[in-house]
């Protein structure tokens, strides 16, 4: 009375959880072929931002406006590795 019986495992949680390798690129600059790529993607109604230019807007301008947005990810990358420090 009084006492509960503990179900018993039948798997090995060890099995379960795969280790992370994959995240130690996590803290990596993107590249410009990734953003590019990401630009490509992205639907051409929707506004990606409260700024309101569309995805439209921003591929028809890409190749003026594309060294800035480089440059705001390495910017991104740089503040965001200061602040770990």
């Amino acid at each position: 009375m009084g006492e509960s019986d503990s179900p018993q495992m039948l798997y090995n949680l060890g099995d379960l959880i795969q280790p992370a390798n994959f995240l130690h690129n996590l803290d990596q600059p993107f590249t410009r072929d990734e953003i590019d790529q990401v630009i490509k993607e992205m639907p051409g109604d929707k506004a990606p931002g409260p700024d309101g230019f569309n995805a439209k807007f921003i591929k028809k301008c890409w190749n003026i406006i594309k060294e800035d947005f480089y440059q705001l990810f390495r910017i991104f990358i740089m503040v965001q590795s200061a602040c770990r420090q």
